[in-house]
């Protein structure tokens, strides 16, 4: 069972959610330093 599916366009929409993944992943890790740093 394969799809054909332009592989451009999959690799595009893969780098592209790895990247949100990683910007909401980094804010959401600064977001808890900042947090610790404030209760400090």
């Amino acid at each position: 069972m394969s799809i054909q599916l332009p592989t451009d366009a999959l690799l595009g929409v893969f780098v592209i959610l790895d990247l949100i993944f990683c910007l909401i992943l980094m804010r959401r890790i600064h977001w808890n330093l900042m947090g610790k740093v404030g209760e400090a």
